[in-house]
């Protein structure tokens, strides 16, 4: 999440335009204490000073609320995700094209479609474009999409300002070749200053359109959104879709799982942390809900159940993907995967 968010107390003068009374304010989102006077967004030319260090890490940037419905949130024109979902169309795009290298431009392009991912192009001299990750709740249901940099090696940028996702539904950013993109809705106050009109958003999980199109597979649930999008490459038979997050599992991203199976691949840490959250949180609705959430383990069998390799992995912070990334040469670990949900399902 942000430390500091904007406000529309203490206006000053912009030290950018020079424009009267159109500097708005930071406030620390937990004290309530306004950052020092340099820190602030100018609503008239639009350019801004954040505080430093405003990122606080493994936290999720937007606020979800809890309390309005599905129907009652915001939603995006799906027109916006179709500008960037444009399979004829080519922007440079490492995440995308690595894929392809990998896998075959035609399984890539069938997953691509499926999820409608799209590219983001916010740089020049042939950098990579974003990757746009888009929640659809249903076909025509957008709650909001998140944009992610990656290197050449499918991994997450994870320094500058591509460091940390973006959501479409309020975006506000200046790329790489000065281009402001601003997609906030504006109204003014009394005053007549521009203030943003805050977003209602409601996230689902992403992937969570094929729940309600297919009610035939068995639905697999992942953290990172390039998780679901690799697994659904190599084994497609299986529905997947990912939180975008370890603590964004509340119950109401599970209505539609009542009667539905659902195997869960939580990400590997150090000390068991993700585990041990997914399954109290998902044995909770199990038995609230009567849901079939299963997690499997899906690594130390494979892994020989050497405890020092295991470890290792554990530090490394491995998810089901990388095992399919790193470990997948002549199918190894997919059919390793696919022998063990077998066993599995006969069980």
């Amino acid at each position: 999440m942000y430390k500091y968010t904007l406000t529309n107390i203490r206006r000053s003068d912009c030290p950018f335009c020079g424009k009267l009374g159109k500097y708005s304010a930071y406030m620390n989102t937990q004290t309530g204490e306004l950052a020092p006077a340099e820190y602030g967004m100018c609503s008239s030319c639009r350019n801004f000073k954040t505080p430093p260090n405003n990122y606080i890490q493994g936290e999720s940037i937007n606020v979800d609320d809890n309390k309005i419905a599905f129907y009652e949130a915001d939603t995006l024109n799906i027109n916006t995700i179709n500008q960037y979902h444009k399979p004829s169309s080519y922007i440079h795009n490492n995440f995308i094209e690595g894929l392809e290298l990998r896998f075959g431009e035609d399984r890539v392009k069938r997953v691509i479609d499926l999820y409608k991912l799209g590219r983001f192009e916010d740089s020049h001299d042939g950098q990579s474009s974003a990757v746009v990750f888009p929640y659809f709740y249903t076909a025509s249901h957008l709650c909001t999409a998140k944009l992610m940099w990656f290197d050449n090696y499918q991994h997450r940028i994870k320094e500058g300002k591509k460091a940390y996702p973006k959501f479409l539904h309020n975006l506000y950013y200046r790329d790489d070749r000065g281009i402001l993109h601003d997609y906030n809705n504006y109204d003014t106050d009394d005053d007549m200053n521009d203030v943003v009109v805050p977003f209602k958003l409601k996230m689902c999980l992403f992937g969570h359109q094929q729940i309600i199109d297919d009610k035939s597979k068995t639905i697999c649930l992942v953290e990172s959104e390039k998780t679901a999008v690799i697994m659904s490459l190599v084994m497609p038979e299986f529905i997947w879709v990912a939180s975008g997050g370890k603590t964004l599992i509340q119950d109401y991203k599970f209505l539609f799982f009542t009667g539905r199976k659902c195997l869960v691949f939580p990400d590997l840490s150090e000390d068991d942390n993700v585990y041990k959250y997914w399954s109290e949180k998902l044995t909770y609705y199990n038995r609230k809900y009567g849901y079939d959430f299963e997690i499997l383990d899906y690594y130390s069998d494979f892994l020989n159940n050497n405890s020092e390799r295991i470890k290792y992995f554990k530090v490394k912070k491995y998810d089901i993907a990388d095992f399919v990334m790193d470990f997948n040469r002549k199918n190894i670990y997919v059919d390793y995967l696919k022998n063990k949900l077998k066993i599995n399902k006969r069980q």
